[in-house]
């Protein structure tokens, strides 16, 4: 091999160990940034299930109370009336004036029996809320699926839309049909 072959065969050389190392550089940070990604969300999972963990108590005990209350006896249309007198007297009792009240359709599924009754309200702030406070427990079984609050011009007054519903046992509508 002459000199000028040897010069060719380092340059090739060269270029060859730089190509390798710039390719074998690019696969490393390449794997290395997939790694970190991992071990990022591997961190994050581990997060997660550590506050689950964390809240297993609370939802231990709910668990206990869910299994342990029983839901009120569905009993066809004398617990639909029942419902409804009790919604009346409660909003009679915290000085609530009844605009408008529409008896919604009862649904079965998701474990139970739902009794609704959509409402339009017209009361003062103070009573509004205190009755919103009385009624939603959920030892009752009643929740509000929907409040809608408007300001009612000319008086000091709310006007509230609003969606309450009552869950009974579906096991005791089977016996009334």
């Amino acid at each position: 091999m002459n000199k000028r072959e040897r010069i060719l065969l380092a340059v090739f050389t060269t270029a060859l160990v730089l190509g390798a190392g710039a390719i074998g550089w690019n696969w490393a940070s390449q794997s290395w940034r997939a790694q970190k990604s991992l071990l990022d969300l591997k961190k994050d999972q581990l997060a997660e299930t550590q506050r689950w963990l964390s809240e297993k108590e609370h939802w231990l005990a709910r668990e206990r109370w869910v299994s342990g209350t029983a839901l009120p006896v569905y009993e066809g249309q004398q617990t639909e009336a029942a419902f409804f007198q009790a919604v009346q007297a409660s909003l009679a009792e915290h000085k609530i004036e009844i605009v408008e009240q529409r008896i919604q359709e009862t649904q079965s599924g998701g474990g139970g029996v739902s009794v609704g009754l959509d409402l339009v309200l017209n009361s003062s702030l103070e009573n509004l809320i205190r009755w919103l406070h009385a009624t939603q427990r959920p030892q009752a079984f009643r929740t509000f699926t929907h409040i809608k609050l408007k300001s009612d011009p000319g008086t000091s007054n709310i006007r509230t839309e609003t969606t309450l519903r009552q869950l009974y046992d579906p096991a005791s509508m089977a016996q009334t049909q």
